[in-house]
């Protein structure tokens, strides 16, 4: 075995010499100029010297007008790949790439620029690229740290194409050069194990690293879980499904399912391991699910696109009594469109009628208030914590109407509106501008924003609200009634689901929930959509007419 990685390092100490002088016509050899005087470089040096003292203090136009001189015509290296970190900060990655191809003509051996490089191609998900330069990292050096030999096996198993597989017998040598790497600690340990565990013939090497960096505590037990889709699971288990046929799209429509032993993960978005801890249902998750070593309280220590690694209690609380699995976050907008969405489902298939419904254990009021309009009051409830996974004899399980923030299914907005603003006028016609926060308890600035906008639309019969400081019943017949909203991009904009199909919106780049597409949502409600940007700069002036103008021809 020693031998055969003798020969593997021989082999890429051989690699190294040849990257070390890459081809002429790839990589132009630098302008021949005039060479720089030791005051030069001096000069320079003290330069970048005090940028980087700039830019450690938050100070990144101080630290661009420092380099700003040599932006065109650096000596050394270590200018440009400054450069190129400002520029990567900005977002500008190809001007970064450029300062750092710089950097590697003036000194192509130069560990830092190489560092830089594969960091740049990791941002921009080139990994082929940031494989090469991690190469050169790991195999040219002595005393290479943990770290090195880490991110090259993640970027040799990201750089492996679809179809294929990564190169096992270099993840296999760089695996074993780690055990003699004197500074594998416990978080290195937890990035190899994340980086080998979407390779199946390396799964079991990534537990074992998991286990000796995070032992499974008593009274736990860490096990291995298929994921599946709930139609999946329920064809290979024989498990009764019924789905609503005019909805959803081909492929994914609403389904509820009849599960037994089901066990319920509330601190993994609620999503059901069932098989006796045999299967994962993935379909469940709305985004990305978070690993335990970045949220403790997560189930979830590995995962591959077909299995994952669950550390869960040997023993559960059972619940003996049949109910629908609904869940909850206690944040407005996900707990209306992605978990009550499971009510929708269940409701038009007839099945949420009389049972009770699994949701969070800390509901927030909004939450209760919002539960009681639907007829589900508190004897209805069964709130789990979200530490405590609970195991269920029998359970129903509806799919989500809600896939990522991409596509929102019709039938949400339908159901909320039959359910709850069956009675709202045939042909709505308030107006409505959207307030954050509470009147009056918004900062200085942003209330003087508020204000300024209100009296600038007042005349187009545009009245000012403040949706949090209203009860469920009152949002609820606000928004039914409303025929256009202008509104920031914030969780209010959820309430749009109660609205009747062609109203007007105006979403205004400026909130706390910039992140959510609302405009997937729209579309599912069947509103039309616009921007409308009432950001004023620093020093600019309100501009109300114009904000008039631009309101005005939404009509």
């Amino acid at each position: 075995m020693r031998k055969v990685l003798d020969k593997l390092m021989a082999r890429q100490m051989r690699l190294m010499d040849a990257l070390s002088e890459p081809p002429a016509d790839k990589v132009p050899a630098p302008a021949r100029g005039p060479a720089p005087t030791p005051a030069e470089i001096e000069a320079e040096n003290t330069a970048v010297d005090r940028a980087m003292e700039q830019l450690a203090a938050g100070d990144m136009a101080a630290a661009s007008m420092l380099l700003a001189p040599y932006e065109g015509a650096a000596a050394l290296a270590r200018t440009l790949t400054t450069l190129a970190r400002m520029k990567t900060r900005q977002g500008e990655h190809d001007q970064a790439l450029a300062y750092l191809q710089r950097a590697e003509r003036l000194d192509p051996m130069d560990r830092k620029v190489w560092y830089f490089l594969a960091e740049l191609f990791h941002l921009q998900q080139r990994h082929a690229e940031e494989a090469d330069y991690r190469r050169r990292l790991a195999y040219a050096g002595k005393d290479v740290a943990a770290k090195a030999y880490v991110d090259l096996i993640a970027a040799i198993v990201k750089a492996a194409p679809k179809s294929g597989h990564p190169r096992l017998s270099e993840i296999k040598f760089l695996a074993t050069k780690l055990d003699d790497v004197a500074d594998l600690d416990d978080a290195q340990r937890v990035a190899l194990a994340k980086a080998l565990y979407p390779v199946e013939p390396l799964a079991e090497l990534a537990k074992s690293h998991y286990a000796t960096a995070s032992p499974c505590p008593p009274g736990h037990r860490d096990t291995t879980v298929r994921m599946l889709s709930l139609i999946a699971w329920c064809k290979r288990a024989s498990a009764p499904m019924s789905h609503i046929a005019d909805a959803g799209v081909r492929g994914r429509r609403p389904i509820v399912a009849e599960l037994s032993d089901v066990w319920v993960l509330p601190s993994l978005q609620w999503m059901p391991v069932v098989g006796g801890g045999k299967a994962l249902l993935a379909n469940f998750a709305s985004s990305r699910l978070r690993l335990q070593a970045e949220d403790p309280s997560s189930p979830l220590l590995l995962q591959s696109k077909h299995r994952a690694e669950l550390r869960l209690p040997r023993e559960m609380p059972l619940q003996e009594k049949i109910a629908v699995l609904v869940g909850g976050s206690g944040e407005y907008a996900a707990d209306v469109l992605e978990y009550l969405g499971a009510l929708a489902v269940a409701d038009s298939l007839g099945i949420a009628k009389d049972l009770p419904i699994v949701v969070n254990d800390a509901l927030a009021p909004r939450q209760l208030e919002l539960l009681a309009l639907l007829g589900y009051d508190a004897a209805r409830l069964i709130r789990l914590p979200a530490d405590r996974p609970v195991r269920f004899k029998h359970l129903f399980v509806p799919t989500r109407l809600v896939i990522g923030d991409r596509w929102i299914d019709p039938l949400l907005p339908r159901w909320y509106r039959a359910r709850l603003a069956p009675n709202a006028a045939a042909t709505p016609t308030r107006k409505l501008y959207v307030c954050l926060g509470v009147e009056g308890h918004a900062e200085a600035a942003r209330n003087r924003r508020e204000a300024e906008t209100a009296r600038a639309l007042a005349p187009l019969g545009y009245e000012a609200v403040y949706p949090e400081a209203l009860g469920m019943r009152e949002r609820i017949d606000l928004f039914a009634d409303a025929s256009h909203v202008v509104a920031p991009i914030c969780a209010a904009l959820t309430d749009m689901v109660f609205m009747k199909p062609g109203a007007t919106l105006a979403l205004v780049p400026d909130g706390d929930a910039a992140g959510r597409n609302f405009e997937a949502l729209a579309k599912a409600c069947g509103h039309r959509v616009a921007t409308l940007d009432l950001a004023a700069g620093e020093g600019v002036p309100f501009d109300a007419a114009a904000l008039r103008a631009a309101a005005a021809s939404l009509a």
